[in-house]
C-alpha cells in the first residue's frame, strides 16, 4: 500500500538514500532540511510517517514532535540521531516518538522499522474505526430503546437489572435510576410479579418464552394487562450471560376485546324450543 513520507534531515545524503530506499518499495516520499521547512511540509500535506532528525541546526526535532502532538496528527514519528543519550530519546519518547535509532542507519533497518510503525498506524486506524462504528451503532441502538412504546428490561444471570428503557416508568411505575443495577427479585414491587418469573424462567430454561398475557394488580395505580415476551441473551460463544424481557401494555386492547364479546354475545339468538303453531279458522 502506498504510503506519504516525510523525512526531515539536514544532511543531504540521508535525505537521498532514505527518499531512494522507500520510493523503491513503492512509498510517495517528501523532504525537508530544517525546522521551518519540516512545519510547512506538515501543515501543507497529510503523511502516513515522519521519520525525523533530533538535531536539526540549530534547532530539536523534538520540537516538531511537539507540534505534531499539539496538532494533534495521528502519524506516527520516527526520530533518528547520530548523538544518542538518554535524555533525547526518554524526550522522544515522553512526546510520543514510535521508535529512536542511532545513525547510521542500516536499509534493512529503516524498511523493518518503516513497516512496523506503518503497520502500527493502519492498526490505530482500523481500531478507531471500529470503535467509532460501534458507538454509531450504540447510539442507534438507545435511540430505539428509548422511543419504543413497550418497556423493556435487560438482567444477568444472577438478575442484576443492567438496562431498561423509560417505558417502565409508565408500564411497571418503576424508576429507571432506581433500579439499575438491582437484583430485580429482590427490587420491591406492588404488582403480581409475573415479570420476574419470566424472567427467572427464560434463565433457568435458556429458551424463550412467547407472548405471556397476565393482569398487573398495582396498589398504587389502576390495574394493567400485559404481554411478556422475553428471550435469553447469548455472547459470540452461544453462552447465556442474561435476559431480555418486554412489555407491552395491552389494557385498553384487553377492554375492546371484552367489550367486542359482550356485543356479539348479545346478539346472538337464542334457541326457542317446544313452540306449537296453531291455525285459526
Amino acid at each position: 500500500m502506498k504510503s506519504r513520507i516525510l523525512i526531515v534531515d539536514d544532511e543531504e545524503s540521508i535525505q537521498f538514500a532514505f527518499k531512494t530506499h522507500l520510493s523503491n518499495e513503492g512509498h510517495e516520499v517528501m523532504t525537508a532540511e530544517d525546522y521551518s521547512s519540516g512545519i510547512k511540509a506538515l501543515s501543507e500535506n497529510e503523511f502516513d510517517l515522519v521519520i525525523m532528525d533530533v538535531i536539526l541546526g540549530g534547532q530539536k526535532g523534538t520540537d516538531i514532535l511537539r507540534e505534531i502532538k499539539n496538532r494533534g496528527m495521528k502519524c506516527p514519528v520516527i526520530m533518528i540521531t547520530g548523538e544518542p543519550n538518554i535524555e533525547t530519546a526518554a524526550d522522544a519518547v515522553r512526546l510520543g516518538a514510535f521508535d529512536y535509532l542511532p545513525k547510521p542507519i542500516r536499509k534493512e533497518t529503516l524498511l523493518r522499522v518503516t513497516s512496523h510503525a506503518l503497520r502500527h498506524k493502519s492498526i490505530i486506524e482500523d481500531k478507531n474505526r471500529m470503535e467509532a462504528e460501534n458507538e454509531r451503532y450504540r447510539l442507534n441502538l438507545d435511540a430505539i430503546f428509548r422511543s419504543l412504546k413497550d418497556a423493556i428490561i435487560t438482567v444477568d444471570r444472577d438478575m442484576r437489572v443492567m438496562k431498561v428503557n423509560e417505558t417502565i416508568k409508565d408500564i411497571c411505575n418503576i424508576s429507571t435510576c432506581k433500579i439499575i443495577g438491582k437484583n430485580f427479585m429482590e427490587f420491591k414491587t406492588s404488582c403480581s410479579k409475573s415479570c420476574k418469573n419470566v424472567l427467572k424462567e427464560i434463565l433457568k430454561a435458556n429458551n424463550s418464552i412467547g407472548e405471556f398475557r397476565t393482569e398487573c394488580r398495582h396498589q398504587d395505580h389502576p390495574n394493567q394487562v400485559a404481554l411478556l415476551t422475553g428471550s435469553p441473551l447469548k455472547d459470540r460463544e452461544g453462552r447465556v450471560f442474561g435476559a431480555v424481557m418486554v412489555i407491552r401494555d395491552i389494557t385498553r386492547l384487553n377492554g375492546l376485546e371484552r367489550k367486542l364479546k359482550e356485543r356479539q354475545s348479545l346478539k346472538t339468538p337464542k334457541k326457542i324450543e317446544n313452540i306449537q303453531l296453531f291455525d285459526f279458522v
